[in-house]
């Protein structure tokens, strides 16, 4: 099977790039599915759209193994899997709209709340809101919504 890793490097040891790989996680994963007897081919992905096309359309994955997390806005993850789909490459991991949902903790909670799964109460507030509503009282929990 021809396998393509497709991933972003870091390439510094901040926050933003915490969740990003090293060369050595690369090669290491590499070398595991390589050792099952693989095609492996390994595909950095944080360049423009055009040059990450042709990259896949060069390695010619049977299978891309995705370990792409995204470097830009809140549906970062969900970019990679959105564009394999479209290319009609099997990947592993998530599809687009799953991991769109789920870096979107208040849409993320909507659709959980519309199945009839309890969710904690909580409230959006966005750009200059700044009001809580009137029964949601401290001690809260303040988070990001992506």
């Amino acid at each position: 099977m021809r396998i393509t890793i497709a991933y972003n490097l870091r390439t510094d040891d901040t926050e933003a790039s915490a969740e990003l790989l090293s060369m050595d996680d690369i090669q290491r994963i590499q070398t595991a599915i390589s050792s099952l007897h693989h095609t492996v081919t390994v595909v950095e992905v944080s360049s423009h759209p055009n040059e990450i096309v042709d990259l896949l359309l060069k390695s010619a994955p049977d299978l891309v193994f995705n370990l792409a997390e995204g470097t830009i806005g809140s549906s970062r993850e969900a970019f990679y899997p959105g564009l394999y789909e479209q290319m009609g490459i099997p990947f592993t991991g998530g599809n687009a709209s799953l991991l769109h949902l789920n870096l979107d903790k208040h849409l993320a909670k909507t659709v959980l709340s519309a199945r009839g799964i309890r969710v904690p109460r909580g409230v959006l507030i966005q750009g200059k809101e700044r009001g809580l509503p009137d029964d949601l009282h401290y001690p809260l929990m303040i988070k990001p919504n992506s």
